[in-house]
């Protein structure tokens, strides 16, 4: 059975700016612990690919973090599983980010 769309508040505006801050330090943690752990090995790719198309690693990260709160904005909204497909094909789309996600 497909879940529905989350109907409900819009997960960026209820919570505070604190909050805020926090979840894109936890997601630029897990970023760089994907990176490290090469799991997935795409993430570390891509990593590579743009440190090698002249981003610096601090824009490299929030390259690929823009990705990653993207796929996890949708799945919130569309109550949904993380679709590591979706994320792979994102990050291989970067320095283009994600169009169809409203992060």
């Amino acid at each position: 059975m497909k879940k529905q769309r989350n109907r409900g508040v819009d997960p960026l505006t209820a919570i505070s700016d604190e909050e805020g801050i926090r979840l894109g330090n936890v997601a630029r943690a897990t970023v760089r612990d994907q990176i490290k752990a090469n799991d997935p090995p795409e993430v570390a790719s891509t990593f590579r690919r743009l440190l090698a198309n002249g981003f610096d690693e601090r824009n490299a990260i929030e390259h690929i973090t823009a990705v990653l709160t993207a796929e996890i904005y949708d799945l919130m909204n569309e109550g949904r599983e993380f679709d590591l497909k979706k994320y792979i094909m994102n990050l291989r789309r970067l320095p283009d980010l994600p169009e169809d996600s409203d992060a």
